[in-house]
């Protein structure tokens, strides 16, 4: 309760006045896109520990967003995400290259040891490799897992009764479709 917390967010000369004592707050707050676009200046800081929620946002390694967060100086970084791995094997990488840059190696080492042995299912073995390496790394909780937490399931049934030209419309809708269905069975 006693840490000074800092939203950086506002308009640019908002921002400006912010960064002059950016380092006396205990928590900086910001979104994504302002730190893409004040990159040059924030990437002068040193924090003591970055945490990135909805980490999988910066899972483009080409894009400008993951080109700000791996400028970032910092002692410890956290990624938070609900879905690391989307897409690709190159989302985990992004994401693993920004948390510590030297355990998968650059893009292509990555991509000649893993990505392409694994996609063409002929390396059980470097799946294997890959799970033992990353899973210190990560904290993943089952839905058994945060079940009791979970408050009871709340169902509401609201029903909308259709206005007279929605109800002429819809029926309208319905006669057409009913038609092409009989059309196509004979």
């Amino acid at each position: 309760p006693r840490l000074t917390v800092c939203e950086y967010t506002g308009t640019a000369e908002e921002r400006r006045q912010k960064r002059q004592a950016l380092m006396r707050w205990d928590v900086v707050l910001t979104t994504y896109q302002t730190l893409r676009n004040d990159i040059e200046s924030l990437s002068h800081f040193s924090f003591g520990i970055l945490v990135f929620d909805e980490s999988q946002c910066f899972k483009n390694r080409t894009s400008q967003l993951y080109q700000s967060v791996i400028r970032l100086q910092a002692h410890h970084r956290i990624a938070l995400s609900g879905t690391p791995i989307e897409n690709s094997l190159s989302d985990l990488w992004s994401l693993m290259n920004v948390l510590n840059p030297i355990l998968l190696g650059d893009h292509s080492t990555f991509q000649r040891n893993y990505i392409h042995p694994i996609s063409q299912n002929t390396q059980d073995r470097k799946s294997a490799i890959l799970r033992t390496l990353i899973s210190p790394y990560f904290l993943k909780r089952s839905k058994e897992d945060v079940l009791p937490d979970l408050p009871e399931r709340l169902d509401e049934l609201v029903l909308c009764e259709m206005t007279a030209g929605q109800q002429q419309a819809y029926d309208e809708e319905l006669s057409c479709a009913r038609n092409l269905l009989l059309s196509c069975r004979t």
